[in-house]
């Protein structure tokens, strides 16, 4: 009897392990299924970086036109850095200084070229159009730019990307703070491989678009297609970046329909630029219209607007650049800060290049710098009184065109 009570229990007790054996069997497979299952997908979540501003601005619109020196648009605007009204520069290199400054009402410009800036202001040149480079305009011919800047803030020490007045280069900046040494607007390179702008939105989840006119690219005679941001390797065959590069009128309809990204490129369409000879009014309404409806719009309370000229396109300019590299930066552009927290009517003295408006908004979202350019740049929370509510917006008229 008791040999058989054993046998019973040996039984017993090898019967409950074994069905223990086979409980943990199926509860290890179900577990391995299921990371299996989601292995691909928790590191993404976990990896996903979330950038936050810590400031009242949560977006930056920059308006970027065209080829115009700080001098030739507010170099006698009060207070600000402006000409010696008495200065004559040389008709030929060599020659006795005989060529002045002189005010001009035609808003239709002529084209320059940069050689009449960097051959000791040649100006008799016949590729310097003459007494073009020393002309210059006042508030009566850019009334809407002088109201921002009456209202807003000036930079007054904004300086261009590259010595050379090329606009390829010079966006190239305004994308990834380099242009790899690419100084012209032909095709040099195939493609450029530097981090961008974009790289960081991607890593931080921020928000962004190009809102770019369709003629833009007959400014540059750059082939037909061109895109600054797809010229990128990284980005050329990604299509949700394709995706976020949407024409110029875009962007009403974004404001409208409160889709608005946080950081906003908007290039005109080439008669809107201001580029040479383009009517500069033109270009001061494109910038007033959009202007209008941010100020119109939930986003007033949040958005800087940054008003820049991509290089001072062979105009002249009294201040000579504090060079930093080999490329740049070059001579003094026009530069607005306008937002319901820009300190009023200020004259920003702060030493600034167009790489600046990237470190902003670096520093908006606690962004690393892409290079030593960027870097490097002083951020322009000099403009802004955060400290004083947000001020209420300027909606301005549109200016008549002269034809």
């Amino acid at each position: 009897m008791k040999k058989q009570k054993n046998m019973v229990d040996f039984l017993m007790r090898k019967s409950f392990l074994l069905f223990a054996l086979l409980i943990l069997i199926v509860t290890l497979s179900l577990t391995i299924k299921t990371f299996v299952r989601h292995k691909t997908k928790v590191p993404i979540v976990l990896d996903q970086k979330k950038a936050v501003s810590s400031y009242p601005i949560k977006r930056v619109v920059l308006i970027v036109q065209e080829n115009h020196s700080f001098d030739s648009y507010f170099g006698t605007y009060p207070g600000a850095d402006g000409f010696d009204p008495n200065t004559l520069l040389p008709r030929l290199p060599g020659e006795k200084p005989s060529i002045g400054l002189r005010r001009t009402q035609n808003t239709k410009t002529p084209s320059l070229r940069e050689r009449a800036y960097h051959k000791d202001f040649d100006t008799g040149r016949e590729d310097a159009n003459g007494m073009v480079v020393m002309q210059y305009f006042e508030e009566k011919e850019i009334p809407n730019y002088w109201a921002y800047a009456k209202n807003f803030v000036l930079l007054d020490r904004l300086f261009s990307a590259v010595r050379v007045r090329y606009s390829v280069p010079s966006h190239f900046y305004l994308i990834a703070a380099t242009a790899e040494g690419w100084m012209t607007n032909r095709m040099e390179k195939p493609y450029l491989a530097s981090k961008t702008m974009i790289d960081l939105f991607k890593e931080y989840s921020i928000s962004w678009k190009l809102y770019s006119g369709e003629t833009f690219n007959n400014l540059t005679n750059v082939p037909n297609g061109f895109n600054y941001i797809l010229t990128f390797k990284q980005h050329k065959n990604d299509k949700k970046v394709i995706s976020n590069i949407v024409h110029r009128d875009k962007i009403f309809k974004d404001i409208k329909n409160g889709t608005l990204p946080q950081f906003s490129w908007i290039f005109p369409e080439a008669e809107e630029s201001e580029h040479p000879p383009q009517n500069v009014r033109k270009g001061m309404n494109h910038v007033t219209e959009v202007i209008n409806e941010i100020m119109k719009s939930k986003y007033w309370k949040d958005t800087a607007i940054i008003v820049i000229w991509d290089d001072f396109g062979g105009y002249f300019d009294h201040v000579k650049p504090e060079i930093t590299d080999q490329f740049g930066p070059g001579p003094r552009v026009p530069g607005l800060v306008i937002s319901a927290y820009s300190k009023k009517g200020y004259i920003d003295h702060t030493t600034y290049n167009t790489s600046s408006v990237l470190k902003f908004f670096q520093t908006l979202y606690n962004l690393p710098s892409l290079t030593e350019r960027d870097g490097k740049s002083a951020n322009m929370l000099n403009a802004f009184d955060f400290k004083s509510g947000p001020r209420d917006p300027l909606i301005l008229p549109l200016i008549p065109v002269e034809k």
